[in-house]
This record gives C-alpha cells, sequence and structure tokens, in this order.
C-alpha cells in the first residue's frame, strides 16, 4: 500500500506530463506485455482503462479493440489531457480525470475489461481498490494488470540504507508483494494467472537514475529529500559500484490477469 498522498501523487505525475514519453522505457516494455495477453476483440464492447498516463498502452487498446467505447481515467489531469490527443480512433475515447479508488462511474455501468500498466501499486489499499473495481466488471469480463511490486528499485533502497544509515524507505518499498497481490485477486476471481518480470536497467550514474524517476512521474515528493548533499549522492554511487558493479535499477513487474468472478 501506498504511503504516499494522492495529492501527491497526482502533483508529481502531472509535472511529468510533457518529460514522460522520452523516459518512460519500462512502462512502455510492460505495455506491450499486456499487450500480449489482451483478450481477441469480438465481445468487447467496453473497456475500462485505469490510469492511462500520456496514453501509450491506450492507443495498444484504441487499435487492438476499434469497436469498443474505452473509459480511460488519470489521476493527473495532464496526463488524460495529452492522452486523448493521441488516439487515432477519438470516437467513443472518453477521457476522465479521476482517482480510481474512487470511481465516479454510475451504478450499472459493467465492463468486459479492465485493465491497468503500472497503476495499481499507488493504491492507498491495494485489496479496497481492486474490489472496488472488480464490481464493474461483467461476469465474463477480465481484468489485467501490470503492478510494480516491492522489489522495485532494491538497489536503490540498499544503497540508502546501507550508506545513509537512517530508518528511511523508498517509496516502492511500500509495493505490494507477489503473495499480496495472489491473494488480493484470488478473492474475487475463480481464474487469476500471476507472472513475475524483472526489468533492468543501467544509467551512467545515480543523478541520471534519479533524473529519469522524476522524469517519469514515480518520485513523488516527501517531506524532505531522502539524498541530501552531493557527498550522500556519491556514497550511494559507491555502494552501488560495490553491489552490481554498474548504476543498475531492477524493476519488479508482476503481471496479472483474472476472470471469471467469484
Amino acid at each position: 500500500m501506498s504511503n504516499l498522498s494522492k495529492k501527491s501523487i497526482a502533483e508529481s505525475f502531472s509535472r511529468a506530463a510533457e518529460t514522460y514519453d522520452s523516459f518512460a522505457h519500462v512502462q512502455k516494455k510492460t505495455a506491450n506485455h499486456l499487450a500480449n495477453l489482451l483478450p481477441g476483440a469480438e465481445g468487447v464492447d467496453l473497456i475500462l482503462e485505469v490510469g492511462c498516463g500520456t496514453g501509450f498502452y491506450t492507443s495498444i487498446l484504441d487499435s487492438r479493440f476499434p469497436q469498443a467505447s474505452i473509459i480511460a481515467l488519470d489521476i493527473a489531469e495532464p496526463m488524460a489531457r495529452d492522452a486523448q490527443v493521441k488516439l487515432e480512433n477519438p470516437a467513443k475515447r472518453y477521457f476522465l480525470a479521476a482517482d480510481a479508488e474512487q470511481l465516479p462511474l454510475l451504478p450499472g455501468r459493467k465492463f468486459d475489461l479492465i485493465t491497468s500498466n503500472g497503476v495499481f501499486q499507488w493504491f492507498s489499499n491495494i485489496e479496497k481498490g481492486v474490489r472496488r473495481l472488480a464490481r464493474y466488471i461483467k461476469q465474463d469480463g477480465m481484468m489485467l494488470a501490470a503492478i510494480f511490486g516491492n522489489r522495485t528499485l532494491n538497489e536503490l533502497a540498499t544503497a540508502i540504507q546501507t550508506e545513509l544509515q537512517e530508518d528511511v524507505s523508498i517509496p516502492a518499498q511500500a509495493f505490494p508483494g507477489s503473495g499480496v497481490i495472489e491473494s488480493v485477486f484470488g478473492s474475487l476471481f475463480r481464474q487469476v494467472e500471476i507472472k513475475e518480470r524483472t526489468i533492468a536497467r543501467t544509467y551512467p550514474d545515480v543523478p541520471s537514475m534519479l533524473r529519469t524517476l522524476k522524469m517519469t512521474g514515480v518520485a513523488p515528493k516527501k517531506t524532505r529529500p531522502i539524498i541530501r548533499t552531493r557527498g550522500e549522492m556519491d556514497k550511494i554511487g559507491k555502494n552501488y559500484t560495490m553491489q552490481t558493479g554498474r548504476v543498475m535499477a531492477s524493476y519488479h513487474v508482476i503481471i496479472v490477469r483474472a476472470w471469471e468472478l467469484k
């Protein structure tokens, strides 16, 4: 469960709207993973995308399901606005700036597919959030999501805790593990498939890695920065060298596909 306020998350992604596409290499890979697991277009008439970002995954849905209506929402209004202008098929595409944990849809509306790329880990309460979304799935519908897990940026967490010797945590350490995901979805669906992947990215140095996180919005501001001085940055860089011989960031991705509501 995220220990960050929704306000800080929304502000972080709003600030990153203009730079997101240039830096979101990992998120584009997870979107392509999801694309390989999407159902066939036949019988899919209504889709909800949770956290559309700037629209890379939305564009995949747009081309894969040309006849379906798609409702795409994002907590950051600038992101939803950018996504809207990218689509080649704007008919029956609706964009909302909204918090998915407080889904602002009419009672009785049911989706054939609810899907999300890299959003559920930001939920304040993933169990309640997913349960709420499941209320809007048709009995024979599907939920498909890529979720960043609690081993994401493990090298950074280790370096900070070792070199700064502080009892601090980075946001990713509060992301859910595969056991939590299995429990949450298993309580709602009869059929659940979970796959875990690690996507590794290498950076020239620690500042470059941190800049990438900032430019994609995945480093919401806390009350104070964890790394406060150049000396601390240098210590963390040396720790990376000892850990892996390079500045590497591992992204722990949990892909979940669930269907047949209980």
